[in-house]
């Protein structure tokens, strides 16, 4: 869907956009994942620098709560710059880079169903 973004959007005066994402959970009780400068913000903003195009880089924390995580794809992340992560154990996160077989067909038909209703979805207040 990102890029079907990109291509609807993308004029010659204009970059193409990059999309490439992290997520990560604070586990520490005290932590404030909702400060700027927090160690759980700051090791996302690690994990998505880290991702490569179009991917999705997650700390083992953060991949392990997803239910039923077999639905991806997902390899293990080797980067040095993850020793830098202070809220996550660096040698233990992965890359997701797609859905699972059966699952991607799931969420192709999801995403075709939804651009049928374009029009009905296309304001704030319907969608």
């Amino acid at each position: 869907m990102l890029d079907e973004l990109n291509e609807t959007r993308h004029a010659a005066t204009r970059p193409e956009l990059k999309f490439r994402f992290g997520i990560h959970v604070a586990t520490r009780p005290t932590e404030a994942p909702d400060k700027p400068n927090s160690d759980a913000i700051q090791d996302t903003l690690v994990l998505s620098a880290v991702a490569p195009e179009g991917s999705i880089a997650a700390s083992r924390e953060a991949f392990e709560r997803l239910p039923r995580p077999e639905r991806f794809v997902a390899d293990d992340l080797g980067n040095p710059i993850l020793k830098t992560l202070t809220t996550s154990a660096h040698d233990r996160c992965v890359i997701v880079s797609a859905a699972a077989d059966a699952y991607g067909a799931a969420l192709d038909r999801q995403a075709e169903l939804l651009r049928a209703q374009e029009d009905s979805i296309s304001t704030p207040s319907t969608f």
